[in-house]
């Protein structure tokens, strides 16, 4: 089914009768997910983090007592292909300092008047890919061992925004691959190995797999995968880049699908309070 039937036939629910106990799913699911995060099982950090990413994390800013999580808003845009126009969105990520767990929650305007709720996560065991229309409308719905890897990637890929967890997430393998290069995979399984990449002030400037699960024609193939991170500075206390984007790469070329920019960036303790550093 197309992205347009699915929307017209939400549009027809919704118009139908407001669909109330899908929006209470929705917002379970939600909180489910946030609680996970800021419930996750704590790894016992390793002794052994490279002396130049422990650096990054004790650039990073203060760490309020009590933080188990780092939230981030952000705006920009992604796109559904490679030639498919960019959609804005607003969305808040929350990851944690000391497992792999995340959630992103994006809301999505694919048209005027037509919006779709993200929520992109991994919840310390499992990752989840949900897509709803108006927030209430499942349109996707992707679980499984390769949405589990994925999630996993997207966790350490964007540690360059979370460069705490560095010396506090136990369950994160590190290991040197030449001057200003790590390879990092969970703890495990090295199938969800992401290379970071320093540039030569040691912020992190680069990511990269070779092997990311991506939905292709119906079925879910390996392709590579980067991300670059730029604008480095401060978001309100914190040491970080401002702005990333991230690419499939495809036989016929890099195939940009989201960039966005950090506008605000809090601590948060194991209840969801926002901590002052």
């Amino acid at each position: 089914m197309s992205v347009g039937l699915f929307i017209a036939v939400g549009i027809v629910l919704v118009a139908a009768g407001g669909l109330p106990w899908l929006a209470v799913l929705a917002n379970a699911e939600i909180r489910r997910l946030r609680a996970s995060v800021l419930g996750a099982r704590k790894e016992p950090p390793s002794a052994r983090v490279p002396a130049q990413l422990a650096t990054l994390a004790e650039r990073f800013g203060p760490i309020p007592e009590g933080a188990v999580a780092l939230c981030l808003r952000q705006t920009g845009e992604m796109r559904l292909s490679p030639t498919g126009d960019w959609l804005p969105f607003r969305a808040e990520a929350v990851f944690s300092l000391d497992a792999v767990a995340f959630v992103w929650d994006a809301w999505v305007r694919m048209m005027p008047g037509v919006r779709v709720r993200v929520m992109d996560a991994y919840d310390g065991t499992r990752g989840i890919l949900c897509v709803r229309l108006f927030g209430i409308v499942p349109v996707v719905v992707a679980r499984g061992a390769d949405i589990d890897r994925a999630e996993v990637q997207r966790y350490i890929a964007e540690l360059a925004w979370n460069p705490v967890a560095f010396n506090r997430n136990g369950a994160l393998a590190i290991a040197g691959q030449g001057a200003n290069e790590y390879a990092v995979h969970y703890s495990g399984d090295p199938s969800t190995r992401v290379d970071l990449r320093l540039a030569e002030d040691g912020t992190i400037a680069e990511t990269y797999t070779d092997a990311r699960p991506m939905r292709a024609g119906g079925e879910t193939v390996e392709r590579p995968w980067a991300g670059d991170f730029s604008g480095w500075g401060t978001v309100g206390a914190f040491a970080m880049p401002r702005r990333g984007r991230v690419s499939w790469l495809l036989p016929g070329g890099e195939y940009e699908y989201w960039r966005g920019d950090i506008r605000q960036a809090v601590f948060l303790d194991a209840d969801g309070n926002a901590l002052s550093p």
